[in-house]
């Protein structure tokens, strides 16, 4: 999910750069863009203020009105101001007023904040109606891709991002199509995919590039690779989020557990995410520092009330953490709840995982195998399903999946990957 989020992020920045006349096409609106912004890296409170200015100077500017919604979305994404949400939905809302029809900057921007709500059947049917009116706008095309991912629809969403590739080729089409790829397990293809688009001017876009490119090198166990993408990134956004967390995650890879504590811990100063809290917790708990680990759990919880009190829908994190680090019976009507969402890859697998902490493993079977059903390499898919398959008795193929969880990312939270050594330890222990 936080791949996930971190291509929702980058479809927001083009949409508020849309909002600035810097990348939405004029022919796809009924009116240009309205505010003129230099500099492709304009800032979202930059964003919103033009904006602002613009519907006070322009209270009929249905198209501002419709990308303010969007910018305030973003602005609330960073600074957890449960007031920008409500503010988000009456801009847009306020734009279908002045607009209702063929109003296709409020269906696509409405379709994003859809999106980051998890509602990815409306975010999925708000973006095909902006398309049919403009089946050439960068954000509806960019959010049908997400939805669609979201709700496990992969043959179409292999098509969707074939189409926006040809109709709206750039920085956002190419993230959603490496991930496509990168989903079905081929990490070579999904990382030359983002590095061939790093000729971009725009430094938010190049760090974004580098850092998940970096991810993948990682992932593969090519250090100094994923070192050096990384170095590239700070220099391009210095303090940039994605990138510092993936500095952690390779001192995780090199064994400096220490360091990469000291990494997290910076990380939470500035970006109090609940799975950074997780992190730094799992880091803590396997160096054995189990009253800090303690902490940092109860400071990811303290985050997720945060979010939940500004809107923001984490339904599946909580689940997954509740199932490794608390109450598995409160874990499981969360996971249900995200299930009822969406249908992608990692709503299986909080599902498969939330159902074994129940001791519902047949059931749990089933999610697992969807969870994996692309051959997606990531470790702790492969660990969950072999645990679960090692719960049932099914020991040839419990080992084969514990072992395949083993041999991707030796970045991965060494809280995580000892569950599966030890799985795997047992399975062993009873030949």
């Amino acid at each position: 999910m936080i791949k996930y989020a971190a291509l929702v992020a980058v479809a927001l920045v083009l949409s508020v750069s849309g909002a600035l006349g810097l990348s939405r096409d004029a022919g796809t609106a009924t009116s240009p863009p309205t505010v003129d912004v230099p500099g492709a890296d304009a800032t979202v409170a930059q964003a919103v203020a033009a904006l602002e200015e613009q519907v006070r100077r322009v209270p009929g500017d249905h198209r501002a009105w419709a990308d303010l919604g969007l910018a305030y979305f973003e602005e609330a994404g960073i600074t957890f101001d449960q007031d920008l949400y409500a503010k988000a939905d009456a801009a847009v809302e306020r734009s279908l007023q002045i607009q209702p029809q063929d109003n296709v900057a409020a269906l696509a921007n409405g379709a994003a904040i859809s999106a980051s709500h998890h509602d990815f059947v409306a975010a999925l049917d708000q973006a095909d109606a902006a398309l049919a009116i403009a089946p050439y706008d960068p954000i509806a095309l960019g959010i049908r891709v997400d939805a669609l991912t979201q709700l496990g629809k992969f043959g179409q969403q292999l098509v969707a991002v074939r189409t926006a590739d040809r109709r709206q080729p750039g920085v956002g089409t190419t993230s959603r199509y490496s991930y496509a790829v990168e989903l079905r397990g081929h990490l070579d293809r999904a990382r030359t995919m983002l590095m061939s688009a790093t000729d971009t001017t725009n430094r938010t876009d190049l760090a974004h590039l580098l850092s998940h490119a970096a991810d993948l090198d990682r992932r593969q166990g090519r250090l100094n690779a994923a070192q050096d993408k990384l170095d590239r990134a700070l220099e391009a956004v210095p303090g940039d989020t994605d990138s510092l967390a993936g500095l952690a995650l390779l001192d995780t890879a090199r064994g400096d557990l220490d360091g990469a504590v000291v990494r997290w811990r910076q990380i939470v100063d500035t970006t109090p995410l609940p799975e950074h809290f997780i992190e730094l917790g799992e880091t803590l708990d396997a160096l054995g520092r189990d009253e800090e680990a303690q902490q940092a759990y109860d400071d990811s919880v303290t985050a997720v009330h945060v979010l939940e009190a500004a809107g923001a829908n984490i339904d599946l994190e909580l689940a997954l953490f509740l199932a490794d680090h608390g109450s598995a019976e409160q874990a499981l009507p969360l996971a249900e709840a995200e299930w009822a969402r969406s249908k992608g890859i990692h709503a299986a697998d909080g599902m498969a995982w939330v159902l074994h902490a129940n001791d519902r493993d047949r059931e749990a079977l089933r999610y697992a195998r969807l969870a994996t059903r692309l051959d997606t390499q990531e470790p702790s898919l492969w660990a969950h399903r072999g645990i679960i398959e090692s719960a049932l008795g099914m020991t040839h193929t419990a080992r084969t999946h514990l072992q395949k969880s083993l041999t991707m990312d030796p970045g991965e939270s060494p809280w995580q990957r000892a569950q599966a050594q030890s799985a795997l330890r047992a399975l062993r222990a009873e030949r």
